[in-house]
């Protein structure tokens, strides 16, 4: 990619915050000053409830106790769980599953589908930009990245790749279906581009750990919140994510950089989530171009937004 472009990319991917408050329109959001007496005594009780300083420190001396295989399989079963009991009326209403949120210096009450809704506009938006022929979500979840994306982006072909069963087979019955659930049509952040593109999607199951995918098989490479549950894989799961892109690899995670430090890094090393930090990209032969964090984010882990291009790729977009 020339300078010329990199320039350009961080011309158009800027996200203003007058934009990002569009998106949260249609949110029932409650707002305070972090110092607030109100919202400090709100956080702390959140805190406390769970139990993360607590964990923290139980992990810190448990840690060695734990195998890799053991947390691979926790984290499938309870995943499997999650998908399972999914309801996607009840994870965009905007008056349930409410979360504790920080942006600048408010604090906000709100779902945190509002903030996935933030995460995806960013991007969709490098995804016109970068027009990939083909493009693969590792940890895709239920598939709700990959069916709004597909509406959204006419002319890429999109994959996924899931650890849990019941992810994969949700997923596959979004594919299938006539339309997408009216939940999901009004979590998008604008109307649909192609209304059907998301029949065009393909989901598959297997670990990051071996994606089953020949070298520089697409053109761009993507995940959100999908490295945090693969500490304990981190190095073969970033080597086998710059291996099968050709090009480009998008990141919405939560990198030490920003969670290094208070609650948030509590919350990680207690739940044995992702450490890894943008400044390691490179050993894995990956050079971030642009990155952005000024959005919400909860009060226990703060997403960064990560574009990075593959050294020496053996073609471009």
């Amino acid at each position: 990619m020339s300078a010329s472009t990199d320039n350009h990319l961080i011309s158009a991917l800027t996200y203003p915050r007058e934009e990002i408050e569009r998106h949260l329109v249609s949110y029932s959001v409650r707002r305070m000053p972090l110092t607030s007496p109100e919202w400090q005594s709100l956080a702390s009780r959140e805190a406390k409830i769970r139990k993360i300083r607590l964990r923290y420190w139980y992990n810190q001396a448990f840690h060695w106790g734990i195998s890799r295989q053991t947390h691979k399989r926790t984290v499938e079963e309870t995943y499997d769980n999650i998908w399972a009991g999914m309801d996607f009326a009840n994870f965009t209403d905007p008056n349930k599953q409410l979360m504790f949120h920080e942006w600048g210096p408010e604090g906000l009450i709100m779902n945190s589908s509002a903030t996935h809704r933030l995460h995806q506009a960013l991007m969709i938006k490098a995804l016109r930009i970068l027009r990939p022929a083909t493009v693969l979500e590792v940890g895709s979840g239920n598939g709700i990245n990959l069916v709004v994306m597909a509406s959204q982006c006419p002319g890429i072909r999109f994959e996924g790749i899931e650890l849990t069963k019941n992810g994969v087979e949700i997923s596959k019955a979004l594919v299938a279906g006539h339309k997408l659930p009216q939940s999901l049509l009004s979590f998008m952040a604008e109307p649909p581009l192609k209304p059907d593109g998301f029949r065009d999607v393909t989901v598959n199951q297997g670990s990051a750990e071996r994606l089953p995918y020949a070298d520089c098989s697409f053109d761009l490479v993507m995940t959100r919140l999908a490295l945090e549950q693969m500490e304990s894989i981190r190095d073969q799961a970033l080597a086998e994510i710059s291996r099968v892109a050709r090009s480009y690899v998008l990141m919405v995670e939560s990198f030490s950089e920003m969670n290094d430090q208070g609650l948030r890094k509590q919350y990680a090393v207690g739940n044995r989530y992702f450490r890894g930090a943008i400044a390691d990209l490179p050993r894995y032969g990956l050079e971030p171009v642009f990155t952005f964090s000024a959005w919400p984010h909860k009060i226990t882990m703060w997403p960064i937004f990560v574009l990075a291009k593959k050294s020496q790729a053996t073609s471009k977009i």
